[in-house]
């Protein structure tokens, strides 16, 4: 028991020190300090826990009923860390936080596993997974919301052992529910949960199947009421963002799913399936995870790297796997074969993703944000982003979203070329309905418009949004465009698009 814990221990230092040294976000020096940035949609909800903190509403920018954050209550369970950091420390330790969440729900996961060698394998496999190297330090919901998914997970399997059918404790059905109020987008899996705990075990003919049940739908009544109470509506902003056609949902999805973009977890499902597990717990696990492969192909499936939506169940499919090769195989050559291949597999993801570009996108405009606020005032007028989690180093200026999440309008409005959840775009609309100071803006784009062959296609709408934003510049000519360079930035990179009447706030800069 003792060695367990120590193993235990050991794992879950190892898988924390990994993704605080290596996990993905932005450490940026700027002549003030240092700057904190986790994933940039993470920054949305972590602007919006800055904002209850400051005003006791969740939103994005004070005064505006719009849900750009995607879960309700992470922003608001995230808030009262401000309490005891400042702005920018705020960011580090919900990093440092989330890295001890994805590092605690590998060790849980991985104990189910008898050798201490598979283990110890399979923690430093699921940490080197590109779906926690990207996700894991974010602090983005999905990773409370896979460690509450992954605990509940266990508490079937365990009861399970020697069933004939899955046995799901009533413990397990709360943590689904805390799932659900920290990302809505469990419900398939909570589905899941309840209908196997109501079917089985004759739960359907007791009476007190029905308070629990009473009991559980009062997590999506709260969810609601509250959703309605601060924004006037039931769902994210962002569902009207990715509204479109089924059969268009389907074939986003279906490319989604077979894509390295979903990361490895449709290939771990795929080869749980083709061993038909005969144990109960083994058969539930494989059916949750046709369930959500499925509904991640039905809303289309997702525009980032890491297989965000499949990382939810990616630890409890990984054990559950191993632990059905360590029952079939009595060859301790074959075990440690199979467990050789998880290990260079890691390696290779690990490999692959030290090997991938550092996102400088983000630090530019990190320094881009803090020349701004110093040169610039609030009542001067709004900032416009794309990254819309930059926003969060803008806290006293008005925000406007030019691809909808934050901005009601453009979410509504026709989706047009581009990925999902990025196709929407109407730069008529936003720089006449907001008074629009700065936006920061890559300098590759400018360049290419300003070109004096360049000629645009008949319908605009076929650019994308970034060159459609380039374009409509250059016929504005309300604003000028500062070089990347004297923000210390790369020259093809971000530089800052500002209002003519502003211009002179930046003298000490200078301007092309």
């Amino acid at each position: 028991m003792r060695s367990q814990m120590h193993l235990t221990l050991i794992l879950f230092v190892v898988s924390v020190a990994i993704l605080l040294v290596f996990g993905r976000y932005s450490v940026v020096e700027l002549p003030g300090g240092v700057a904190f940035h986790s994933g940039d949609d993470h920054m949305i909800t972590q602007r919006v826990a800055w904002n209850f903190f400051s005003t006791g509403r969740p939103e994005f920018n004070p005064g505006e009923a719009v849900a750009a954050n995607t879960s309700l209550f992470w922003p608001i369970i995230l808030s009262p860390v401000y309490a005891i950091f400042g702005l920018q420390n705020a960011v580090m330790a919900v990093i440092t936080l989330s890295c001890v969440l994805s590092g605690l729900t590998i060790v849980l996961a991985v104990r189910l596993l008898e050798s201490p060698l598979a283990q110890a394998v399979a923690a430093v496999f699921l940490t080197l997974t590109a779906s926690f190297l990207y996700l894991g330090p974010t602090a983005w919901e999905h990773i409370p919301q896979t460690l509450l998914v992954t605990l509940a997970f266990l508490g079937v399997l365990r009861a399970s052992q020697g069933q004939r059918l899955p046995v799901v404790p009533i413990s397990s059905l709360w943590l689904m529910a805390a799932a659900f109020l920290v990302r809505p987008d469990t419900a398939p899996l909570v589905a899941l949960f309840v209908g196997t705990w109501f079917v089985t075990e004759r739960n359907y003919a007791k009476s007190k199947s029905y308070l629990i049940l009473a009991g559980l739908c009062v997590a999506p009544l709260v969810y609601l009421a509250l959703m309605h109470a601060f924004y006037g509506e039931f769902v994210p902003n962002t569902a009207h963002l990715k509204v479109q056609g089924f059969r268009e949902s389907v074939q986003l999805g279906v490319y989604h799913v077979t894509s390295s973009r979903a990361g490895i977890f449709p290939l771990l499902l795929l080869v749980l399936l083709l061993l038909r597990p005969r144990d109960a717990g083994a058969a539930f696990v494989s059916l949750a995870g046709l369930i959500q492969v499925s509904y991640v192909i039905a809303i289309g499936g997702d525009v980032f790297f890491g297989g965000r939506f499949f990382i939810v169940l990616l630890p409890i499919v990984t054990v559950t796997l191993l632990r059905e090769l360590e029952w079939r195989s009595s060859s301790a050559f074959i075990r440690r074969g199979v467990l050789a291949a998880l290990a260079f597999v890691a390696m290779v993801s690990f490999a692959q993703f030290l090997t991938r570009p550092n996102n400088n996108a983000i630090a530019e405009q990190v320094r881009i944000a803090d020349a701004l606020s110093g040169r610039i005032a609030p009542q001067d007028g709004s900032v416009g982003l794309h990254y819309l989690g930059i926003g969060y180093h803008l806290p006293a200026f008005h925000v406007v979203d030019f691809l909808g999440k934050a901005e009601p309008v453009i979410a509504r409005s026709p989706a047009k070329f581009g990925p999902l959840g990025h196709n929407k775009w109407d730069y008529d609309y936003a720089f006449s309905a907001y008074e629009i100071a700065a936006f920061p803006f890559p300098a590759f784009r400018v360049d290419a418009v300003a070109q004096p062959d360049y000629a645009p296609p008949d319908d605009l709408d076929l650019l994308g949004p970034w060159m459609s934003a380039a374009y409509f510049m250059s016929t504005a000519k309300t604003h000028t465009f500062m070089r990347p360079e004297v923000f210390g930035n790369s020259p093809g990179g971000f530089g800052l698009f500002v209002r003519n009447d502003l211009l002179d706030r930046f003298g000490d800069l200078g301007a092309n």
